[in-house]
């Protein structure tokens, strides 16, 4: 049984193609912004605090705002086709 877990495992290391990830720091300064994350057309980042009440947006040169606010818990956030 432990021979098919390991036999398994490199198995599907191999088929999926395993490979090293590349990490990048976006940004070094403190963010409100700890859970779903989105972009607009413009490079604009937007997202929420896990357990606050509001959107932020980041610009891309790193300015934050609260986009908007008074929500419970804001999560799941998408823009519109038409944005």
């Amino acid at each position: 049984m432990k021979s098919s877990a390991i036999v398994l495992f490199l198995g599907t290391l191999f088929l999926t193609g395993a490979r090293a990830q590349t990490v990048v720091t976006l940004t070094t300064s403190a963010s409100s912004i700890d859970d779903d994350i989105i972009l607009d057309a413009e490079g604009n980042l937007y997202g929420s605090n896990y357990n606050g009440s509001a959107i932020f947006k980041r610009s891309p040169t790193g300015e934050e705002s609260t986009f908007t606010g008074g929500l419970n818990t804001p999560n799941g956030l998408a823009f519109a086709a038409d944005g």
